[in-house]
């Protein structure tokens, strides 16, 4: 009688357990909210922003679609600006694409005029 009793508590823990995790599961939320800014050629987060003396805005993040070489002309919070140096991992390049943690070098935009959480379109 005790193994039986046990076993129908196991059961009714795995049963009411799946109904909860299927309640509960976001994973496809989050992939759908990610997607909606996707609609662009290119798209980032940033993540960080830095000011280089001398040089002007960095920003840093993950390339989520797309791809972004020097002198294209970008959108961020409303600003048009010009991306004036790609860096990734202290190299210098000439072109990041999708899935690359890049800081772009930013011409006259200000550090108080982007901020984390905004994304970067062309």
């Amino acid at each position: 009688m005790n193994i039986t009793l046990i076993i129908v508590i196991i059961v009714a823990v795995l049963i009411v357990g799946s109904r909860f995790l299927k309640k509960n599961d976001t994973s496809t939320d989050t992939l759908s909210k990610t997607q909606t800014f996707n609609d662009g050629t290119f798209s980032m987060v940033i993540d960080d922003v830095f000011t280089i003396t001398g040089r002007g805005t960095v920003v840093t993040g993950h390339i989520d679609k797309g791809s972004i070489r020097l002198n294209d002309v970008v959108k961020v919070a409303g600003l048009t600006t010009t991306v004036t140096g790609i860096e990734m991992f202290r190299k210098h390049l000439d072109y990041a694409e999708e899935g690359d943690n890049v800081g772009l070098l930013l011409k006259d935009v200000g550090r108080n005029d982007v901020q984390k959480g905004q994304i970067i379109t062309k």
